[in-house]
């Protein structure tokens, strides 16, 4: 019985010392070796990335949204409408919803972009509400 044979790939930089990576293939060449090495590391750094948020600081558009509401409640105390702001996953984009809930009270609905600007749905979009997906509830009225 033949035993197969393992062949290395030497992965080095040049301030370090040099690792070898041993690759249970047989017959596989060192130049096919490192650029599957090679292939394996960008794929990877490109997952990586992709799935990296923005570069919008979600806690100050979150503090922003909530120093507005809780301001505006200090008008109105008492939390008899139920005030919240809801964070919403509506399609590829993070929005938020500030409204209320109580038995006796008309809201409009407000509606913010990631960047915390208001912004109103287009004609084309009447059934926002349905096509939205809850992330999280960020402030309800203590």
């Amino acid at each position: 019985m033949q035993r197969s044979k393992h062949y290395y790939c030497q992965v080095s930089k040049h301030d370090s010392m040099p690792r070898l990576l041993k690759v249970n293939i047989p017959n596989i060449s060192i130049f096919a070796c490192r650029w599957t090495i090679y292939l394996t590391i960008i794929l990877s750094a490109l997952a990586f990335y992709s799935c990296s948020k923005n570069n919008v600081d979600e806690s100050k558009v979150v503090n922003k949204l909530i120093a507005d509401a809780e301001a505006e409640n200090a008008l109105n105390p008492g939390c008899n409408c139920q005030p919240f702001i809801n964070q919403y996953r509506w399609g590829f984009k993070v929005i938020y919803i500030k409204s209320c809930k109580g038995p006796f009270c008309s809201c409009m609905s407000l509606f913010y972009d990631e960047n915390g600007k208001e912004f109103k749905p287009a004609s084309n979009s009447p059934n926002i509400l349905q096509d939205v997906r809850l992330i999280k509830n960020i402030w309800t009225c203590p």
